[in-house]
């Protein structure tokens, strides 16, 4: 297993996916979006990889941020996949409204548990 702990996230790559868990009370704009991608790719070495990310730690993401994270030349670089997972009602109402309205450009589904996402993204690397 690999990991890394850097000012806004933890990533580790287990099995082959790339787990993303927020730090606490993260307030995501553009800037901190930009980094967040940049520590990704240095961490993953220009690889491709699925992810599941842990939204329960985030506080709010802005239009511009989100509008980055959804751009093949910003957040969606290196990603094949993203499963979102939190079990926290109001972070579910907000990553479905994103994916209904920001309709992103990779394979991309909300999870209320870690073992549904993982059972999902691993059905990824079978298609």
């Amino acid at each position: 297993m690999k990991r890394i702990e850097t000012n806004d996230v933890i990533y580790e790559i287990k099995d082959g996916i790339l787990f993303c868990s927020y730090k606490e009370n993260l307030v995501l704009d553009v800037t901190v979006a930009r980094r967040i991608v940049s520590d990704r790719l240095l961490f993953t070495e220009g690889q491709e990889y699925l992810i599941l990310i842990d939204f329960n730690n985030l506080k709010s993401a802005n239009k511009e941020a989100r509008e980055y994270m959804n751009a093949f030349d910003g957040g969606l670089k290196g990603l094949i996949g993203g499963a979102f997972v939190s079990d926290k009602i109001a972070v579910s109402v907000f990553i479905n409204l994103y994916l209904k309205i920001d309709k992103p450009k990779i394979p991309t589904k909300f999870f209320s548990q870690h073992n549904e996402a993982l059972t999902w993204l691993k059905s990824l690397t079978t298609v």
